[in-house]
């Protein structure tokens, strides 16, 4: 008796244990010595996915040119200008001994080095911090860096900050909250200058009044942006922007930091045959007996300057091309020329995934990209950025239209009119309406996917969104939705059906089927997720197919359910009913009862596959453009990869979701054709 209760409190346990660690999962411990030990475990993850970056900008210590920052208050003491590896240093000072006062703002002009700023922000923040000991480590912030380009500017700050937290670094939300609401998180805001697409800067402005209003008024906080936009932001409320802030402006570069730069990665790289000066010493010396040239103008900018040092890197001949340009925009046309077969020479070509990269293919792709967003801003539309989903226009607008329609037609247009065409073929004894039905319905998918639909937006399911209950326009939605199909399908099976039962014939038919629509209608819009909702939820660039298939998904299991189950079943005793009318109760009960099962689940099987085709049109869309790009060359038949490819080697930027080109002037320059002259020589 004891080994068998021994061996049920055994199995208990066993079923207990895995329940448990389901549930610490789901609920952590919040306690200050777990907070501490999840803070340490924070500041490891974003310690590796600021290094990441760094590697991908290519500004470590040693290769990152020294580009220094001021501030009004050290200008005033008469101190001169910090480096901007030195950055975290400042801010640790800066903070002592309140962190209230730890609140900045980074300013630049393009290409300065924001982005790079704010990674040895957070980790020289993230150095010094560990250098503590427990206790004081446990009351100091972990710097996060995050993006705020994706977010609307209006939702409660502190909320999509733990969602951010949560889809980064897979910290449950109860475990973000109290971080966050304890003051053991500094974020460091970048891209406020691209949250707004438009010039009025709506978003980015609403950003900066919640930052400076409770609970965020007085708590640390770092914010890059470009000075341009930044001043027009303070304008718009004749302040200072972010209240109780530091100012710290990055600054150009000397002549003198020019040439120690070029000096440091000349290194290594002269050429055996190298008798007289190379290319590297040629443009040092032309900088130097020319400080307010062209030329040294131009490399002011530590992105020029970077660009100029990788294209000396390859191809040093280039230099006397440098030389003899007469403005600074036939530098930068120079330059321009040389950022793709830099960013091609710096992949890794033992890899397979970049095997099709080479300059020529690489060139004609961005070349692509150029044109469609040009084609886009002729159209009226947005000419600057294109999104995942939008990849597609690039295989040709009207291409993919009637591509999508006959793929539509054929996988669920024809077998769709047939079913029904059988099934009002045999209500009518197989009449004209047969043949109707069945091309009438084969037509709806080529009529829906080419006429009502022309750019198709990307979906996404959610359970729960900031904001007021998405219910009520599901309800509204299904409402609307099932009365509507109800009524249409009530009078066709009431007026056209030879039973004599007509009218409740149309009334059992139109009720069942208004109430089925409405429900699948109903909870796949209820569980949508509109483009203000997104905004305030975590948005990823590379997530956009992702979250459409899924949401596809989602909307054909919901609509299968009700449809197989609440419709075959109905169905089946819609039919017995009605056979059991007009014919023996009994038999026409159970006769009734298997035809209409039969029947009703392939209706609404069919149905419930549409739903999913029909919310999954962008994902489709995006993947019959890959097919195309097989044939036609005009993109990699893997665009998402390519596109995070040229984000990562400088060739675009991510403006919220969408990707863009670093600068207007680069793409307006990649869709002309250039001569050899501007090309780097061999």
């Amino acid at each position: 008796m004891g080994d068998m209760s021994g061996g049920v409190f055994r199995l208990l346990g066993a079923l207990v244990s895995p329940l448990m660690v389901l549930y610490r999962w789901w609920r952590p411990v919040t306690d200050r010595a777990a907070i501490a030990a999840l803070s340490d475990k924070l500041s490891a993850e974003v310690q590796e996915v600021e290094e990441r970056l760094q590697t991908e900008l290519r500004a470590f210590a040693h290769e990152f040119m020294p580009v220094e920052f001021t501030t009004p208050a050290r200008q005033s003491q008469g101190f001169g200008p910090v480096k901007v590896k030195h950055i975290a240093t400042f801010l640790e000072q800066l903070g002592r001994p309140d962190l209230h006062r730890r609140r900045v703002v980074v300013l630049g002009a393009p290409g300065s080095g924001k982005t790079v700023a704010a990674t040895y922000s957070v980790l020289g923040l993230l150095k010094i911090r560990q250098e503590l000991d427990d206790s004081p480590r446990a009351n100091e912030p972990v710097p996060v860096r995050i993006n705020a380009a994706g977010w609307d500017g209006q939702r409660d700050f502190t909320r999509w900050l733990i969602v951010r937290l949560g889809y980064d670094y897979r910290l449950r939300p109860n475990v973000a909250r109290k971080m966050v609401e304890r003051g053991l998180i500094l974020p460091v805001i970048d891209g406020l200058d691209e949250m707004d697409t438009d010039s009025s800067g709506s978003r980015a402005r609403a950003l900066l009044d919640l930052l400076n209003r409770a609970p965020w008024r007085g708590r640390p906080v770092v914010v890059m942006c470009r000075t341009t936009e930044f001043t027009e932001l303070t304008r718009q409320r004749g302040d200072n922007g972010l209240h109780g802030g530091t100012t710290l402006t990055l600054q150009p570069l000397d002549t003198r930091t020019v040439n120690k730069y070029l000096e440091k990665h000349q290194e290594g790289y002269r050429g055996p045959a190298d008798t007289g000066a190379s290319g590297w010493d040629k443009v040092s010396t032309h900088i130097t007996d020319h400080p307010d040239g062209t030329l040294a103008t131009c490399v002011q900018n530590p992105w020029m300057l970077g660009l100029t040092a990788s294209t000396l890197r390859r191809t040093p001949d280039i230099a006397e091309q440098l030389i003899s340009c007469p403005t600074e925009t036939a530098v930068r046309d120079r330059l321009f020329a040389a950022q793709i077969p830099a960013a091609v020479a710096a992949t890794d070509e033992g890899d397979e995934t970049y095997r099709d990269y080479t300059e020529a293919n690489v060139e004609k792709w961005m070349r692509s990209l150029a044109i469609c967003l040009q084609r886009r801003r002729d159209d009226g539309r947005n000419g600057t950025a294109i999104r995942l989903d939008e990849v597609w226009e690039i295989a040709g607008i009207n291409r993919i239209r009637v591509l999508h329609a006959l793929v539509f037609a054929l996988i669920f247009g024809l077998p769709f009119g047939f079913l029904f065409g059988v099934l009002f073929g045999v209500l009518t004894k197989f009449g004209f309406e047969f043949v109707g039905m069945s091309m009438g319905t084969g037509l709806f998918g080529v009529a829906f996917a080419v006429g009502v639909i022309k750019f198709p937006r990307p979906r996404r399911m959610a359970w729960r969104v900031p904001g007021p209950p998405r219910w009520r326009r599901g309800l509204k939605a299904g409402s609307l939705a099932g009365l509507g199909s109800g009524i249409v399908v009530g009078l066709l099976f009431g007026l056209r059906s030879e039973i004599v039962h007509g009218l409740l014939t149309g009334l059992l038919t139109g009720l069942m089927a208004g109430l089925l629509i409405a429900s699948m209608v109903g909870a796949v819009v209820g569980l949508q997720v509109d483009a203000r909702e997104s905004l305030a939820l975590v948005i990823d660039e590379k997530r956009i197919i992702r979250d459409d298939i899924q949401a596809a998904t989602v909307a054909t299991i919901a609509s299968l359910l009700v449809s197989v189950i609440a419709g075959g079943l109905s169905a089946g005793l819609y039919a017995g009913v009605i056979f059991a009318l007009v014919a023996d109760p009994l038999t026409g009960l159970k006769v009734g009862f298997q035809a209409g099962l039969k029947i009703g689940f392939l209706v609404w099987l069919s149905f419930g596959l549409l739903v999913g085709l029909v919310v999954g049109l962008a994902a489709e869309r995006f993947y019959l453009a890959t097919l195309v790009f097989r044939f036609t060359k005009a993109m990699p038949s893997h665009p998402a990869v390519f596109l995070d490819w040229a984000r990562r080697s400088g060739l675009l930027r991510v403006n919220g979701t969408a990707y863009q080109f670093r600068h207007d002037t680069y793409q307006q320059w990649i869709q002309q054709p250039h001569s050899n002259e501007l090309s780097p020589p061999a």
